[in-house]
C-alpha cells in the first residue's frame, strides 16, 4: 500500500516539477494560459506513458532487485527530496532523486547493479549538454526557415504561437514516455505492478501533479533563467522535446528539467553568456547535486525503519 502511495506522490511531484517545465516558455512568453498549458500537459503525458513508457520502466526495474518495502522507501525518499526543492521553487531532477533512492537502497542491501546504474549516469550527464546542442541546431533551422519565408510581424506571431503550443504538446508526450519509469519502475521490479499497469498509474500521477501544483516552478524556468522571446521559446521547447524523446527511444529515463534547462542555457551559445541569469542558474545546478544524495539518505533511513520490529 505504501508503495502505491509513494508512486502517486512522486508522480504528483513529477507533474508539478517537469510538467511545468514543458509549457514554461509558452506560459512565460504569454503565448498560452497556465490553465490551458496544464490541461494539455496532463493529457499528453498520459498518452506518452501508455504509448512509449515501457522501455524506461524495464530499464529502471532492472537496476536492482526490490521488495515491496524497499520500493516504497525509494519512492517516498525520492518524493521527499523533490518536495523540498519544489518548496524552494527550484526545478530539480526526478530521475536523479529516484536514482539516488535506488542506489541508497541497493547499497544498504549490497546488491546494486552498478553496470546498469553507470549507463543511466552517463545519460544524466549528457542530457543537459544534448539539450543545449539540440537547441543550437533547432535555432539555426527555424531561423533559416523564417529568413527564407520572410513573413511580416503580424503573420509571424500566430505562427509562433501555434508552433509553441504544438512543440509543447510534443514535449508533454515525450515527458510521459520517458519519465513514467521514475514513478513506477521500482513497483514493477518488486512485482507489484505489470509494465502496462505501471504506465497507466504513473501517467495518471504525472497528470495530477501538472494540474495541481506546477505554477511556481513554471515561472522559474519560463522567465527566471533566461529572458525568452516567442521565437527563442519555440526553439527551446522543441529542443527539449527532441532530447527527452531521444532518451525515451533508448529506454533510459532522464530528467525533463535537465533537458529543458540545458536547452534554455543553449540560448547563451547563440546570444552570448550575458543573457543568462547566473545566480538562479547556480541554484538550479545546486538542486541537481543535492537531490540524489538527499534521496539516497532518506531512502536508507526508511529501509532501516522498515526492518525494525516491535517486541512488547
Amino acid at each position: 500500500m505504501m508503495g502505491y502511495l509513494g508512486s502517486l506522490l512522486l508522480g504528483w511531484c513529477l507533474g508539478a516539477n517537469d510538467g511545468a517545465n514543458i509549457f514554461a516558455p509558452a506560459v512565460g512568453t504569454r503565448m498560452v494560459s497556465f490553465r490551458a498549458a496544464t490541461l494539455l500537459a496532463a493529457g499528453l503525458a498520459v498518452v506518452g506513458a501508455m504509448a512509449e513508457g515501457e522501455g524506461g520502466i524495464r530499464t529502471l526495474a532492472g537496476l536492482t532487485p526490490q521488495t515491496p518495502n524497499t520500493a516504497a522507501a525509494v519512492l517516498l525518499g525520492a518524493a521527499f527530496s523533490v518536495m523540498i526543492m519544489l518548496r524552494l521553487g527550484i526545478p530539480t531532477s526526478i530521475t536523479q532523486a529516484v536514482g539516488g533512492g535506488i542506489v541508497g537502497a541497493g547499497l544498504l542491501q549490497q546488491h546494486a547493479e552498478f553496470h546498469g546504474i553507470g549507463r543511466v549516469l552517463i545519460c544524466w550527464v549528457t542530457n543537459p549538454v544534448a539539450g543545449a546542442l539540440v537547441y543550437v541546431a533547432v535555432h539555426r533551422i527555424l531561423r533559416g526557415l523564417v529568413r527564407r519565408v520572410k513573413p511580416s510581424v503580424f503573420a509571424l506571431d500566430p505562427w509562433l504561437r501555434a508552433g509553441l503550443i504544438v512543440f509543447s504538446c510534443y514535449g508533454a508526450y515525450a515527458l510521459g514516455a520517458n519519465n513514467v519509469a521514475n514513478v513506477t519502475g521500482v513497483l514493477v521490479a518488486s512485482g507489484q505492478l505489470s509494465v502496462r499497469g505501471a504506465a497507466l498509474m504513473g501517467g495518471a500521477g504525472i497528470a495530477l501533479g501538472a494540474l495541481c501544483a506546477s505554477r511556481r516552478t513554471s515561472h522559474t524556468v519560463g522567465a527566471g533563467l533566461v529572458h525568452l522571446d516567442a521565437f527563442t521559446a519555440c526553439a527551446v521547447v522543441l529542443a527539449q522535446a527532441i532530447t527527452v524523446h531521444f532518451y525515451a527511444v533508448l529506454g533510459v529515463p532522464v530528467s525533463g528539467t535537465e533537458a529543458m534547462v540545458g536547452a534554455v542555457l543553449g540560448v547563451s551559445l547563440v546570444k552570448g553568456l550575458h543573457v543568462v541569469h547566473w545566480r538562479r542558474t547556480v541554484q538550479v545546478f545546486g538542486g541537481w547535486v543535492i537531490t540524489p544524495f538527499t534521496a539516497a539518505a532518506a531512502t536508507a533511513i526508511l529501509v532501516m525503519l522498515s526492518r525494525l520490529t516491535y517486541n512488547p
